[in-house]
């Protein structure tokens, strides 16, 4: 493995193979003061065969420690605080009585002396390859499942908010998004699959966000900047989107919330400081999205039709008791009952052609 200087090319090391017939430099992680470099071993097959992880200090290049394990020890590796999580996804684990064969694991060796913590599985015995994908950017610990050797597993991730803390499990996904393909930046897990991107927050109930893009997105190949930009390359070009813009109501609360790392609701609509739907409407249709007149007798109304599809608008009347009538509702760019861009005729039971008012409810979905 060759070290080099970035700004120059400049090479600064070369470090050895220190397991022959591994392959050194499958995975890779850095923090300030250590870099890792595991050598999975190629010979799956091989009761001997080992993988390992070598740990090493940037400050002169020299191992700080070496551990040797399973032949897929190392799949994935990150840096979380004082330790190094090392995911083995083809490790054979003990449940009770039983042996659950590429269950997997995740090791936890502390630095800098390389002191092993108790490790970290999966709950459930039925599922595989736990630690094929091991993510941390300062906050709880991502752990991605996906078995070994299978051309469409199912992605599982579940988070980990500390070394004695049970898993909380946040995305699963039953083919098509792979555990491998993952990446954890500005605190959002990015997945990829053929033309989606998910995006979801370790941290707050696990929002997620699918948006389909309509191309073929690249492995690995999109990015996140501390700008709010989402960035992805497919069918040769490079796409970008703010990602406060991308998916439902769910997706632009987290969004929108103080801290989660993107703007600021774009106008509080309602003056309550909370982005709630009024906002959300506001911010995808701008600040009239519901017109409604009273002319001859006649009510009428008319919908954006940027109001986003995952928000039902209902349009109500007072009548003399005090009490609200529906007579209009749209949905997915329709009406849904009582199509009032033709308007419709006063009646007399209502207190005030005026007193009418616009009510929006969320479907509960993505769109």
């Amino acid at each position: 493995m060759h070290i080099y200087e970035a700004a120059t090319g400049q090479m600064l090391a070369t470090i050895l193979n220190p397991t022959p017939g591994s392959c050194f430099g499958s995975e890779l992680a850095s923090s300030p003061d250590y870099f890792a470099v595991s050598a999975v071993n190629s010979r799956l097959m091989d009761a001997k065969g080992r993988g390992s992880v070598t740990v090493f200090r940037w400050s002169d290049y020299k191992r700080a420690f070496s551990k040797t394990g399973d032949p897929l020890m190392g799949t994935s590796l990150a840096f979380t605080g004082n330790e190094l999580l090392v995911g083995t996804p083809g490790a054979t684990v003990k449940k009770g009585r039983y042996l659950v064969t590429q269950a997997g694991r995740v090791q936890r060796f502390e630095l800098p002396k390389g002191k092993e913590g108790a490790a970290w599985y999966s709950p459930w015995l039925v599922e595989k390859g736990f630690g094929m994908k091991v993510l941390c950017d300062g906050g709880p610990a991502v752990v991605g499942s996906a078995e070994p050797f299978t051309w469409y597993p199912e992605a599982n991730f579940q988070v980990f908010d500390g070394p004695g803390a049970a898993p909380r499990f946040m995305f699963k996904n039953g083919g098509g998004f792979r555990a491998s393909d993952a990446s954890l930046q500005q605190g959002l897990l990015a997945i990829a699959s053929a033309g989606y991107v998910a995006l979801v927050s370790p941290t707050d109930g696990a929002v997620p966000m699918e948006s389909s893009f309509s191309v073929s997105v690249a492995a690995n190949c999109y990015a996140l900047d501390s700008n709010s930009n989402l960035f992805w390359l497919g069918d040769g070009k490079l796409f970008r989107a703010d990602k406060a813009d991308l998916g439902g109501f769910a997706w632009w609360a987290h969004a929108s919330m103080p801290g989660s790392g993107a703007a600021d609701p774009a106008a509080d609509a309602n003056g309550n400081r909370q982005p709630d739907l009024v906002d959300y409407v506001t911010d995808r249709a701008g600040m009239s999205p519901v017109s409604v007149s009273v002319s001859n007798e006649m009510l009428a109304a008319n919908v954006n039709s940027a109001v986003p599809r995952d928000v039902c608008v209902r349009i109500e009347v007072q009548d003399f008791a005090g009490g609200w009538q529906v007579i209009g509702s749209w949905a997915g760019g329709l009406w849904l009952r009582g199509d009032l861009s033709q308007g419709v005729p006063v009646e007399r039971t209502w207190a005030q052609p005026q007193q009418y008012r616009v009510v929006y409810t969320w479907l509960g979905r993505e769109e």
